[in-house]
């Protein structure tokens, strides 16, 4: 036996109390036999008796306690017999205990069979010598109330009349008992038509008929307790009634009807007694069904239109018997072993219910007589697609009514979840050919149950048991293997679902064309699946979107929505767009709410290029991040434009510096990155809705001038924000007026500190006819006309004069006027990149000089035109690839060098532009590992990594 462990009271040396009796108890109720041997141990014969009383102990372990107990009689019989209040309650209750299964005891219940005895004849002589004393009298038995106050007694125990007042508890017990009595009187007598049972259905019968029905119901519901039983007894009464002679019988079901009615939501015991009379005095079916095998016995074989046949008459003559003679049918076509007959039959049969006359209602009709066939179906067939493809083919996918309002079949989702679980691979890449070929006009399908199968396919457990769902390459894994006619087949079924959630009507509200786009952004991920980020499926559907956009005026909205969601999630597919401007202004603002892959790479950057500090590593970080943003912010304009709020948000809170901790922190180096891509974000940056944003971030700009507009370091990038004002005036004149007009006094503050700078003057002088012309509209083209020019004066003077000498020199002159002609345009360009514009050509060649210094003066233009306008990267492209290919090898090392900055401002040409780096290096036999490694990291920044 388990040794307990002892614990003493450090106070008085006691044994302290570890197993309380609540414990030793539990450890007793245990199946563990050793819990059960430690709680007997040390027993007193008090705690026995008392642990022998207890509930929920097992039969082993009440064997041990009376064993335990009969050791306890046999040490110490005085205890135990003292021990016991009740003997007889104890002798019961050790005799349920044998009965259970239970051994011992038989000493504990002898004592208490030889000390009863002892008692009781110990009872009888103190019976004969005691004196008569005066006893208690019994309680009075209630008395039956009488049947002309049997109404009036029950009208006061429900409360329905107020002069009565309100009862006690004793007094509604009272009238209660009496009801009750007066009720089982007539049950006992068998009085029911004329005593207490029909008073009290009659009088409940002329209560629900008046006025105070509801008042009665209720108070019937509130004191069931009582009402319950009286009902018990009145429909007791009535159970062996004929509800067809009986009129009280009759009554009382009406009377549990009303009940039922009222009180259906409750659970309520007195809802379960009428519920219990009505369904047993329910009237029996009129319709008696036929045996199920006269349907069937009159066909001798069957084929496909005898099964059609049966099937019709069963459901026309009995139809509580289709279900006998749809499981005939079953087994005697699997006993045949030949069930296609019946299959055939079952499919044309809900083929042809879906596509009949019934066709419009479908919405309201019984689904039991279609899911009827469907569940058989199964059954017989479980890959559903095997016997009869194009009919079940039919069942699944076809279009049930007009195609702009399709009929939802309600057994299609269970049908296809059936087709992907328990269909082979062979028979699903049928299906798929067969929903996807364009070719085929004999059916059309519910472009919803498509896109559903196709989702379904890619998801398929099957597929994905015992491994990964993601690729360890990092490469999207191609499940369904699509080609490119495929694929124009899914886009041609997502811009139909769209279309059927898009509004019928042009006046239509807001909510229509966001159920429209919701379609299509659900889609998108499918869509992705199916492109699997194969270059020629995304050009396929890319063309087919924009060749759906130009001939078809409905669909093609839907065609532009789904192109521009899709430039959300993949936004190189923007390259194989010709107008990429057009494209880009189209784009709705419902889109621009939506997740963009982008959005992390932007945020990214964007974030780590405001992280400034007085290191030097800092700038360099920072330039280097600068022109990754510039080259997003040409080629992605509407998607970095989400990330505005954001480059407002780390601009703040910076002028509150003093100058020289502003300018160590590479606060003016940041101002300068945002507002480079901010002039790289026009026109779209111009649109109404991001007005208030760019009023916001150009005053963050005011604020740095006003605070630090007098420093030199300050003055270039105060001409560059004025020359941004300048083309904000020309694009959106009213906006940039009244900009300009809310901040003139500061605007003449500078222009009277910095009175060389033309951008300043030209912004007043434009700001000034502006306002005091005419009107708005006739001043729109008006200052239109007027800031084109202005904005032409600073370059017109330089045009005139130094450009046309420049081009002349760089194309015809010597060694000396080249040198001269780019030392020249190096210090135009270092303030104005766009001067450069004009002598593109003549850099092109420069760039394959044989001369070192004029190449690589030549590439630094280059790079420095390009960092100003990523866009014009393109028209370096051949230029640059002759350069790595030249048999010159300074020239290629030249080209070399600016790999990572040219393939970043170039991205779209990147793989280009790598493999041909390695080519070179591989055959020229140059180390180009530096190069493509750093391009890679470049790369890779890009990515948000």
């Amino acid at each position: 036996m388990l040794s307990l462990l002892k614990a003493f009271l450090v106070d008085t040396s006691e044994e302290a109390l570890l197993l309380p009796d609540w414990l030793k108890l539990r450890m007793i109720r245990s199946s563990v036999g050793v819990l059960v041997d430690a709680a007997l141990k040390d027993l007193d014969p008090s705690q026995l008796v008392l642990f022998i009383q207890s509930f929920g102990i097992p039969v082993t372990s009440m064997s041990k306690l009376l064993r335990t107990l009969d050791l306890a009689v046999e040490m110490d019989s005085y205890s135990v017999e003292q021990a016991v209040l009740d003997k007889c309650y104890m002798s019961q209750l050790v005799e349920v205990q044998h009965r259970r299964g239970a051994s011992g005891g038989e000493k504990f219940a002898k004592l208490l069979i030889d000390n009863e005895s002892t008692d009781t004849s110990m009872d009888v002589d103190t019976v004969q010598n005691q004196t008569p004393v005066i006893q208690k009298a019994p309680p009075k038995l209630p008395t039956a109330i009488g049947v002309e106050s049997f109404s009036i007694s029950l009208v006061k125990l429900l409360g329905l009349n107020p002069s009565y007042g309100i009862l006690s508890a004793k007094q509604e017990q009272d009238i209660f008992k009496g009801l009750q009595k007066a009720l089982s009187s007539d049950i006992l007598s068998r009085t029911s038509e004329s005593g207490a049972i029909s008073v009290f259905i009659l009088t409940c019968e002329q209560i629900l008929r008046s006025d105070s029905k509801m008042a009665f119901l209720q108070a019937l519901h509130k004191k069931s307790y009582y009402s319950s039983v009286l009902f018990r007894l009145a429909t007791a009464s009535q159970s062996e009634a004929d509800i067809t002679k009986s009129p009280l019988a009759q009554k009382l079901k009406w009377i549990c009807q009303q009940i039922i009615y009222v009180l259906s939501s409750t659970n309520s015991s007195l809802l379960t007694v009428a519920t219990q009379f009505f369904n047993k005095h329910k009237p029996p079916e009129t319709k008696m069904p036929a045996p199920w095998k006269m349907f069937v016995q009159k066909y001798s074989t069957y084929n496909s239109d005898n099964v059609k046949k049966i099937v019709q008459l069963a459901e026309t003559e009995d139809s509580l018997r289709l279900e006998e003679v749809m499981q005939y049918l079953v087994k005697n076509a699997i006993s045949q072993g030949d069930t296609k007959p019946l299959m055939n039959a079952m499919i044309n049969i809900t083929l042809k219910r879906l596509t009949s006359n019934m066709a419009p209602y479908i919405k309201t009709f019984n689904r039991s007589k279609f899911c009827f066939f469907v569940d058989w179906l199964e059954c017989l067939e479980p890959q559903i697609i095997s016997s009869f493809p194009e009919s079940q083919c039919h069942l699944l996918f076809s279009l049930i009514g007009p195609q702009q309002d399709p009929i939802v079949v309600p057994f299609r989702p269970y049908l296809l979840a059936l087709l992907i679980h328990q269909s082979s691979w062979d028979i699903l890449c049928y299906y798929i050919q067969a929903v996807l070929n364009p070719s085929r006009t004999d059916m059309k399908f519910h472009p919803s149950s498509v896109l559903d199968f196709l989702h379904a396919c890619i998801y398929i457990p099957k597929i994905w048991q015992g491994r990964y769902k993601k690729n360890k390459s990092g490469s999207e894994e191609d499940i369904l293997a699509l080609t490119e006619v495929q694929i124009q087949s899914v886009v041609n079924y997502i811009v139909e679902e769209a279309l059927e959630k898009s509004p019928k009507e042009k006046n239509s509200n807001q909510t229509s064309l966001m159920d429209c786009y919701s379609s299509i952004e659900e889609r998108m991920g499918l869509l992705m699946k199916c492109f699997a980020l194969r270059t020629p499926l995304i050009s396929c559907c890319v063309n087919h979107l924009l060749k759906l956009i130009k001939t078809d005026e409905t669909r093609g909205k839907i065609g532009h929505e789904l192109l521009l969601q899709a430039y959300h999630q993949i936004p190189s597919t923007l390259t194989l767009i010709s107008d990429t401007i057009a494209f880009l202004s189209d784009s709705s603002s419902e889109v621009k709410s939506h997740h963009c892959k982008l959005d992390i790479i932007s945020h990214t950057l964007l974030l780590a290029l405001a992280r400034t500090d007085s290191s030097k590593q800092c700038l360099t970080k920072m330039i280097r991040i600068e022109f990754i943003c510039k080259k997003m912010a040409s080629t992605h304009p509407i998607l970095l434009l989400r990330q505005l709020p954001m480059m407002i948000s780390l601009l703040r809170g910076r002028v509150h510096l003093e100058y020289h901790l502003f300018r160590q922190q590479n606060h003016i180096a940041l101002f300068s990155c945002y507002l480079s891509i901010i002039e790289l974000l026009p026109p779209f940056l111009f649109k109404t809705e991001y007005n208030n944003d760019l009023n916001d971030i150009l005053f963050l700009y005011i604020e740095v001038f006003q605070t630090y507009g007098s420093q030199k370091e300050i003055l270039h990038l105060l001409n560059r924000f004025f020359g941004f004002l300048i083309v904000y005036l020309s694009a959106k004149p009213a906006q940039a007026r009244q900009f300009i007009q809310q901040y003139i006094h500061v605007l003449q503050d500078l222009a009277s500190f910095n009175s060389d700078l033309m951008n300043i003057r030209s912004i007043l002088a434009g700001s000034c006819m502006h306002y005091y012309g005419s009107s708005d509209l006739d001043g729109k083209t008006e200052l239109s006309d007027t800031t084109l020019t202005i904005a032409g004066l600073q370059f017109q003077s330089i045009s005139q004069t130094h450009i046309p000498t420049i081009a002349n020199k760089l194309s015809q002159g010597n060694s000396e006027d080249i040198s001269f002609a780019l030392q020249e345009l190096d210090n135009i360009s270092y303030k104005k990149p766009s001067v450069i514009e004009h002598v593109v050509d003549n850099l092109k060649t420069l760039m394959h000089e044989s001369n070192s210094q004029h190449r690589m003066m030549a590439f630094n233009l280059v790079m420095r035109f390009v960092k100003s306008n990523p866009r014009k990267g393109v028209l370096f492209i051949s230029s640059y690839l002759q350069c790595l290919e030249s048999d010159q090898v300074d020239v290629a090392l030249t080209a070399l060098e600016h790999l990572p900055e040219f393939t970043i401002l170039v991205q779209e040409y990147a793989i280009v532009l790598l493999q041909k780096t390695f080519n070179v290096g591989m055959i020229k036999n140059i180390n180009t590992a530096n190069q493509v490694k750093a391009t890679i990291s470049y790369l890779i920044a890009q990515s948000g990594c």
